[in-house]
């Protein structure tokens, strides 16, 4: 992500910070001019949730047909990895175990380990603290020190089961495993790195796509909602290349907000219409 002094757009690591700022940022500001409203009295703070384009329910359906596209989601027997980059302060992760043990029928207890990874250190220090029982990190999705082998790094795992994931006490990113991921969740997280070279090759982006192919098992997948068309992001997607491992790209739908999904406090909108994407992780034919 870019993190220069030359322009002001989603698609910069400073934009984040101000954004979640703790006393001028942007949902403080919102707070302020709504403070009287009966959505923050019932619902708390907009720095505790806030979510990007829509709430869970409004594309809940929309995750659930693709899924069971997802070879590593037939695997039931053990917790799946779920990556979701960009979290920001979304409640996503704790829709996920809902998600595979009451509609996807997956039997592990639990049923998956859900990361949080956001570059913006400051919301993810607040979530940590405020929601300890989540699994939050700061790192920067275009690059997170993907690596083979961990056994250089120590953190408690059961016996001879290695960590997919290590973070330093500052819950910074120290590595994630190559190849060690079920699913990546993407919902506006894409669509912030290709603001910040609009209508332009955009390295940024090419990255991030790369680094998640990285992350992702042979038969994992990454499900992305955004306002972007396929003809904007389906290049990056379909030229990425991990040794042997490539996306495909095997469900496509749209999610359409009425009047209501636009009007909610707790939700940034960019319009009406959003496209959902979902890529398989695939090798090639023997």
């Amino acid at each position: 992500m870019q993190d220069d002094t030359k322009e002001w757009n989603p698609g910069r690591a400073d934009f984040w910070v101000q954004f979640y700022d703790d006393e001028d940022g942007h949902l403080r500001e919102k707070e302020q001019q709504h403070k009287k409203s009966r959505e923050l009295a019932e619902g708390g703070s907009l720095m505790d949730h806030y979510e990007w384009f829509m709430e869970y329910p409004l594309y809940e359906k929309k995750l659930l047909a693709f899924l069971p596209q997802v070879p590593t989601a037939r695997t039931t027997e053990k917790p799946m990895r779920w990556l979701h980059v960009g979290c920001g302060n979304s409640d996503f992760c704790d829709q996920v175990e809902g998600l595979l043990s009451d509609q996807l029928s997956v039997s592990a207890s639990p049923p998956a380990e859900v990361l949080n990874v956001d570059i913006c250190e400051n919301i993810i220090t607040h979530l940590a603290r405020r929601f300890p029982w989540r699994l939050y990190a700061v790192g920067n999705c275009c690059d997170l020190h993907v690596t083979a082998r961990s056994a250089s790094l120590s953190q408690e795992r059961p016996a001879g089961e290695e960590p997919w994931f290590v973070l330093d006490n500052t819950l910074h990113v120290q590595m994630v495993r190559q190849s060690a991921v079920d699913v990546v969740f993407d919902k506006g997280t894409a669509d912030a790195l290709l603001s910040a070279f609009a209508g332009e090759f955009n390295p940024n982006m090419e990255a991030y796509v790369g680094e998640m192919l990285k992350v992702l098992r042979p038969g994992g997948a990454m499900f992305v909602i955004s306002i972007n068309s396929e003809e904007v992001v389906n290049p990056y997607f379909l030229s990425a290349q991990d040794g042997d491992k490539s996306f495909q790209l095997v469900f496509t739908d749209v999610v359409e907000l009425g009047a209501g999904g636009l009007r909610h406090l707790r939700v940034e909108t960019l319009g009406s219409r959003y496209s959902c994407y979902g890529y398989t992780v695939v090798l090639p034919a023997d």
